[in-house]
């Protein structure tokens, strides 16, 4: 069986993770990647922010 990763159930997840794949990220270079995943929850209007150790920290709201 041969199947794709764009193929993948659920298809919005597997999306996100073949993209996140894609970025090169070799140990002590990670800029690209925090910038992907930094867009990512600033792009769902989330509090996203990047800590002095490169830690990226996105927040959402408790809902009741």
């Amino acid at each position: 069986m041969t199947t794709t990763i764009p193929e993948l159930e659920p298809r919005a997840l597997w999306k996100h993770f073949y993209s996140l794949s894609q970025i090169p990220r070799p140990s002590g270079h990670e800029e690209q990647i925090r910038k992907y995943v930094a867009a990512f929850g600033r792009g769902l209007g989330l509090d996203t922010r990047i800590d002095e150790a490169g830690n990226i920290l996105i927040r959402k709201p408790a809902t009741r």
